[in-house]
């Protein structure tokens, strides 16, 4: 990649400034400050799970009753809602997952059990009424991203009731989902490859790359496409949130890797499996 003439190398934002090429999410331009501010936003989450699993040694230990590490969890999670809105938005800009019922009020529930830290048992109960709520949106989600943010939010709950497995299930079955999604958005920016070192993602490869994406790849248009890279850039760090929640369960640390986009050359990226 070219460097500027003061040495330093041009952001994304730089490189993709016309008009042509400005990416909107939400009405406006997505910028590499926000793109970078909403990994830190899920990157909070993974560390505070991760901590929180240690604090409640595997599962062993109520996590509840652990006052500290739950309130730092429960923090994280309420303040990715404008990250998790900003990556709905760069796949599908009419999402609608956010704003309707009963998503919304299973957050509000969430909101209630993070007042009542506290008193493990009335957050318990509040936890319980957010995981219903949560049950209710995942059936009336069709789109699959829209399905992962929610099983996400299931995985929360069940994390923080003690259910290491029952988070567990859920936390993959968002992961796959989220994965597929990164191959497919790959795929259209035209100048990404998916380097495969799991079994997990050379299956999932497999899947997408055999069936009907083939359609895809066949339209996929001459003009690179931008706004795929950076729903690309936004997804990517729910997904390492995703890996290091599922490994904070007791799951291999290799079973779900985190992924990173990599630049080889000047607009030329890799997909590439890296530790949690």
């Amino acid at each position: 990649m070219a460097k500027q003439p003061d040495g330093r190398r041009p952001s994304f934002a730089e490189r993709f400034k016309d008009a042509d090429d400005a990416i909107e999410v939400g009405g406006s331009m997505l910028s590499d400050e926000q793109i970078e501010d909403d990994a830190a936003r899920w990157g909070d989450i993974a560390m505070a799970g991760v901590q929180l699993a240690r604090a409640s040694a595997g599962g062993t230990v109520n996590p509840l009753a652990l006052v500290d590490p739950a309130t730092v969890f429960y923090r994280a999670i309420l303040n990715v809602e404008e990250a998790q809105t900003r990556l709905l938005r760069s796949i599908d800009e009419n999402v609608k997952l956010l704003v309707a019922e009963p998503f919304r009020t299973g957050r509000t529930f969430l909101k209630r059990a993070a007042d009542k830290v506290d008193e493990p048992e009335r957050s318990r109960v509040y936890l319980g009424k957010a995981q219903d709520k949560f049950y209710e949106a995942l059936s009336l989600a069709v789109d699959p991203i829209d399905q992962a943010a929610v099983e996400m939010h299931l995985a929360i709950c069940y994390f923080l009731l003690g259910h290491h497995d029952d988070a567990g299930e859920q936390i993959e079955a968002a992961y796959e989902k989220t994965a597929v999604q990164a191959i497919e958005l790959a795929e259209r920016t035209g100048n990404t490859k998916v380097l495969t070192k799991s079994a997990k993602w050379s299956l999932l490869v497999t899947g997408v790359y055999g069936a009907a994406f083939l359609a895809i790849k066949k339209l996929r248009r001459n003009r690179r496409d931008q706004s795929a890279q950076v729903a690309l850039r936004e997804l990517l760090p729910f997904l390492g949130c995703l890996a290091a929640l599922h490994t904070a369960t007791g799951a291999e640390a290799d079973e779900l890797p985190a992924v990173e986009l990599v630049e080889t050359s000047r607009d030329e990226f890799e997909l590439v499996e890296v530790p949690v």
